[in-house]
């Protein structure tokens, strides 16, 4: 019988960590209206490299891997787990990835869709491939930036009330595993003639960050004129090097017209 070589796991730290002060170590979901520039705002973060998972990015001078399915992702994984060239990872989109992520269960588990398991086998499933994939990635030692479309859903208040709130246009599975474990989670929108970046959601707007040093006082970060000055601002923001008052999202500011599907 071969011998199994048990792990060396590290005891316990009696050092406190020092507080992560670079942008690119934080993880961002980005999510805003199809054009907006997401893709292009994301290829200002220092050396990226985008997984492609919708085609996109045919403008840009970038490193990229058009994603066939997730076998390939997975594959590419490894690739990226390893790699010392590049400081950030662009997952393009979140969308898609759910949704590639989704017929891979289903392929390799011999079944046409994830509901012909019984008692939620075929769920539980997708939620740990997608959820192990991504936590791998958090945990590569790169930044990472997950992109995604936006849409309006309608939710009852706690006091009873109906609400339209703007959310990611990914699947409800992926949702719950990006949004807690992000540091950042940004909604990307026109306003007026401009865009900006929202920092701090409401009932209305899905949005917030957990950084305690970062981002002081402000809540919105203009974009500019063009994705290089929105780059610009929003680490100006992350740094506390922006000046900007706390701008309180009302439902008239939020108006906007989506694409239809």
């Amino acid at each position: 019988m071969i011998p199994v070589k048990k792990p060396s796991y590290p005891g316990l730290s009696y050092t406190k960590s020092e507080p992560v002060k670079k942008l690119s170590d934080y993880s961002i979901l980005l999510y805003g209206q199809e054009k907006i520039g997401k893709t292009t705002f994301a290829s200002e973060f220092p050396n990226p490299y985008f997984f492609m998972f919708e085609p996109g990015g045919k403008d840009l001078s970038i490193h990229k891997s058009d994603i066939q399915d997730w076998a390939h992702f997975r594959h590419l994984l490894k690739q990226i787990e390893s790699d010392k060239k590049f400081d950030n990872v662009v997952f393009d989109t979140a969308d898609v990835a759910s949704v590639m992520c989704d017929r891979y269960i289903c392929e390799v588990n011999g079944i046409s869709d994830v509901d012909e398991m019984d008692f939620g086998k075929g769920w539980r499933k997708l939620r740990l491939e997608f959820s192990t994939c991504v936590q791998r990635l958090l945990r590569s030692g790169k930044g990472v930036l997950f992109i995604s479309h936006a849409t309006e859903k309608e939710f009852k208040t706690k006091t009873g009330e109906k609400v339209t709130r703007i959310i990611p246009t990914m699947s409800k599975q992926a949702r719950e595993i990006l949004e807690p474990l992000v540091d950042i989670w940004a909604y990307y929108r026109y306003s007026g003639k401009g865009r900006e970046i929202v920092l701090q959601g409401d009932e209305e707007v899905a949005a917030g960050h957990r950084t305690r040093n970062h981002f002081t006082g402000v809540t919105i970060v203009p974009a500019g004129k063009n994705e290089a000055e929105a780059y610009q601002n929003f680490v100006a923001a992350f740094e506390n090097r922006l000046s900007s008052p706390a701008t309180k999202l009302t439902s008239t500011s939020l108006k906007f017209k989506l694409k239809s599907k």
